[in-house]
């Protein structure tokens, strides 16, 4: 207070007499060289007709601001009781004087962003709270974010202003900021003047362009930028994402500059290659395995690129890169190269679905390389499943030819899993007694096992009863009996079986509940599905009928991961009131409340959200910063089109 009361009754003073020396329809004052335009109009001059409306708006702010530093000091020049809204707006009018830049706490955002009917800001308070806003923009993604701006001042009433201040920001001192102005011009593809095209405002003492001297300007704050941001991150991805064939020229004098250093210069002659279609640099700019979102542009051009690669390249790619390259890059390798054992080793461990299915389509084309591939797997059984093995086999070897292995085998299943493959219908009645444990022949083959090796007639057990599951979920006609028999076998909970046995019992319950004569059967007891085990099972499980069955079983469950995911199933479901879903805008979980809003927004018109937006603070109890930041983006962020959702 001692040191904010000299400075704010001071403020008073200047802006009480600049106020005096201008007409009611003066657009502002102009600040001194060394202080910052905190009273310039926040918006851009339009056209004539809206010039007096414009400048009423600009009065206005600066009245507030007035009025605001008078109640200040009359609370110690007379013990006056200041209001709450006159304190968040004498600190917001501080920070924007400052010189020292810094942003606003979340509460103080939120408490003005309630009262922005009847909030006028200056230019300097827009840009303190823009600053705020691309920190948060920078920390957190979507559900997280937490400072509202858009409904105080939209982005196109800014013009070109606007896109000038994200140039600006993109330099601030703060990485975070900076950051999060990165993001934002990605994901919108804005491209400010200063980093993309010369001014031409700037001219020598003979109004000559000074083109050398701007390009240089240019790409200092390119140098500035990867400063922040080194090597493959925000700054390169979105260079790589709003740049063109056009910016060849600039991009190549950013690199020459002699203001970037050897390996970001190195990282823009690539991409700039990538741009012009020369993928050979590709594996240059390869995002790692622990690259985040800021570097989706570039994972999407190298993907884009891997087909044009030679094989060397696609195989650099295979490891230490992004899951989504190093997929790409196997399914190339898979589909046209003869893979080494190395190679078969690191594509297995990938574990994609997609992946292993290329591989038995390859399978089915080359049987000398399918062979090779089911004997390098079964040689390397920490990293080729017995699944994938067996796979192999059944699309490369003839059924006579499994049945004989399938009697010479003593220590796996991999032939019967594969003749199961192969023609699932003939082995129907052979899965029903590997799950009744009536099977002859697996019985026969662990009798010897027993005594000494108990463990891998009991994993031997377990990977016939996986396939057995699958059988029976493929069997012409599903049999209440057989469902309980993968039921049972779920029950186990066995970390070979589980997986496998929630699948089958998904496929029956989904191809029950198409059959409009069928009920579907009690399943009894679901209860083992309470598990860490069964979390990564989740998504296709809340994707069929036994969601149903399952949901109410993981909605009481202690792991946070099945408890969510299950009611966020609740609140996707049509049948939801939107009184329910409006409710669960008030629930601790942010994620949740996240589902529930944009449930809302796909059933509403903008005219309902917004009074949304209106009521939701004000219904004296707590409410959360997450849900208003991310309507006042639905109804009022950059480039928002209306809803086509008509009014209900």
């Amino acid at each position: 207070m001692n040191f904010l009361l000299p400075h704010a009754l001071r403020m008073v003073d200047e802006v009480s007499a600049n106020t005096a020396d201008h007409d009611i329809g003066s657009s502002g004052s102009t600040p001194a060289d060394d202080e910052p335009e905190v009273l310039e109009s926040a918006e851009t001059k339009g056209d004539a007709d809206e010039s007096e409306d414009l400048a009423s708006e600009s009065d206005s702010a600066q009245l507030q601001i007035i009025s605001s530093l008078s109640s200040f000091s009359d609370l110690f020049l007379d013990g006056a009781s200041i209001a709450l809204e006159t304190r968040d707006r004498v600190t917001l009018v501080a920070m924007a004087f400052a010189q020292d830049a810094g942003t606003l706490g979340s509460h103080h955002v939120n408490r003005l962003f309630r009262n922005r009917e009847n909030l006028d800001l200056t230019l300097g308070e827009v840009r303190i709270w823009f600053r705020t806003f691309f920190e948060n923009y920078g920390l957190a993604e979507r559900s997280h974010r937490i400072v509202p701006i858009w409904g105080l001042f939209a982005p196109d009433r800014l013009d070109d202003r606007f896109i000038a201040e994200l140039g600006t920001l993109a330099l601030d001192n703060d990485p975070n900021v900076v950051r999060g102005t990165l993001r934002f011009m990605t994901e919108h593809n804005i491209r400010p003047k200063s980093f993309w095209k010369s001014d031409p405002a700037e001219v020598d003492d003979r109004s000559e362009f000074l083109e050398s001297r701007k390009v240089a300007k240019i790409a200092y704050r390119w140098a500035e930028l990867f400063d922040k941001f080194p090597g493959i991150d925000s700054t390169l991805n979105y260079m790589v994402t709003v740049a063109s064939l056009e910016d060849t020229e600039l991009l190549t004098r950013i690199a020459e500059s002699g203001v970037i250093d050897d390996r970001t210069q190195n990282l823009i002659y690539s991409a700039i290659d990538m741009l012009a279609g020369i993928t050979q640099h590709a594996a240059d700019i390869a995002p790692t395995r622990y690259s985040g979102n800021d570097t989706f542009s570039l994972r999407d051009l190298v993907v884009k690129s891997i087909p044009q690669l030679q094989a060397e390249q696609q195989n650099d790619l295979l490891t230490g890169t992004h899951r989504q390259i190093a997929v790409a890059a196997a399914l190339q390798i898979v589909e046209h190269e003869d893979m080494s054992e190395e190679q078969l080793k690191t594509i297995s461990e990938l574990e994609s679905a997609e992946v292993e299915h290329a591989l038995v389509e390859r399978a089915k084309r080359d049987i000398d390389c399918a062979v090779l591939q089911i004997k390098e797997l079964a040689d390397r059984d920490k990293y080729g499943s017995a699944n994938m093995i067996s796979r192999l086999m059944s699309v490369s070897l003839s059924k006579e030819d499994l049945e004989v292995l399938d009697r010479e085998e003593a220590l796996d299943v991999h032939a019967w899993m594969a003749l199961t493959f192969q023609d699932p219908h003939s082995y129907v009645e052979a899965a029903r007694d590997v799950l009744d444990d009536t099977s002859e022949w697996l019985n026969k083959r662990n009798a010897p096992l027993m005594d000494k090796y108990a463990m891998i007639a009991a994993h031997m057990t377990a990977t016939a009863k996986s396939a057995a599951c699958i059988v029976l979920s493929q069997a012409t006609e599903i049999t209440d009996t057989d469902v309980e028999r993968v039921v049972s076998e779920l029950r186990r909970n066995s970390y070979v079986s589980r997986s496998s046995a929630l699948r089958a019992l998904t496929t029956m319950i989904t191809r029950l509940d198409a059959d409009p004569e069928r009920t579907l059967p009690n399943l009894g007891d679901l209860s083992v599905l309470d598990s860490y085990g069964f979390s990564d099972d989740t998504e296709f499980v809340l994707d069929s009928p036994l969601a149903k069955m399952v949901v109410p079983i993981w909605a009481a469950s202690d792991i946070p991961t099945l408890q969510e995911q299950s009611l966020a199933w609740r609140l996707c479901q049509p049948e939801m009131s939107d009184a329910d879903l409006e409710e669960a805008l008030y629930l601790d979980s942010e994620t949740l409340r996240m589902v529930a809003l944009d449930q809302l927004m796909s059933r509403w018109s903008n005219e309902r959200l917004k009074e949304l937006l209106d009521r939701y603070s004000k219904q004296n109890r707590q409410w959360w910063y997450n849900i208003i930041a991310a309507l006042d983006e639905r109804l009022y962020g950059f480039g928002c089109q209306e809803s086509s959702v008509p009014s209900k």
